[in-house]
């Protein structure tokens, strides 16, 4: 059996701020496997690197992400300094630092976002692990448009319901919420989000998890070997 897959949620995301580049590098050095990140487009249409419907939370300004040209978004700064990173800044990260789960959200017209997600990989390249969404909606567009990528469900819905959800998009894989989550092997892979004690995250894991999303991988970077 493969060791479970450590994956830091927007990186190392309880030690930077979440979704930045310094929490790419942290969860680099504290032995992730992978980063997850969410991406979502400015209004001008560039895929950007951020999880909430607007820059409140992070930044202190009420408007949407998709309300701001990316001009406008490169001059705000988060709470370590940092600029919003692009999805091709992250994808360039990635080629020398961990491959990327990048998650898309909702909100745009699901061919315009994935065609311009289609666009940045053809640029720059960068390694990815899957393509993932809560959409439907987006993982067709993500089928259609970039077919040889692995795609991947997000859900909270019940176990057995996520995973026939999953098989009808043609995932090769579940990203499941923690709530959702109850002991079963599926020739499926599911991922177990998201979970920063050892101890809970041990025994999903061996309760037939393929892997664990953490905000803290350097708390959690023995599950490997205790697994």
């Amino acid at each position: 059996m493969s060791p479970p897959l450590l994956i830091a949620h927007r990186g190392a995301s309880v030690d930077a701020v979440e979704n930045s580049l310094r929490a790419f590098e942290l969860a680099r050095d504290q032995r992730a496997d992978a980063v997850e990140c969410d991406i979502q487009l400015s209004r001008d249409g560039v895929p950007v690197v951020f999880h909430d419907r607007t820059l409140e939370r992070l930044i202190g300004d009420t408007r949407p992400v998709g309300s701001v040209d990316i001009g406008g978004l490169r001059t705000l700064r988060l709470d370590d300094g940092e600029v919003i990173p692009t999805l091709r800044e992250a994808l360039e990260w990635s080629m020398d630092g961990l491959p990327l789960v990048i998650e898309l959200k909702s909100g745009r017209s699901p061919v315009s976002l994935v065609t311009a997600v289609a666009g940045d990989l053809a640029a720059v390249g960068g390694r990815l692990l899957w393509i993932s969404s809560f959409s439907s909606e987006i993982l067709q567009a993500v089928a259609e448009l970039l077919p040889a990528l692995p795609r991947a469900l997000v859900s909270t819905a019940p176990y057995e319901q996520a995973i026939e959800a999953a098989r009808a998009e043609g995932a090769s894989a579940l990203h499941l919420g923690q709530s959702a989550w109850r002991p079963g092997t599926s020739a499926l892979p599911v991922l177990v989000w998201t979970i920063d004690d050892p101890r809970q995250a041990l025994r999903v894991v061996e309760e037939g998890a393929a892997g664990i999303f953490t905000n803290r991988p350097g708390l959690l970077s023995g599950l490997r070997e205790a697994a």
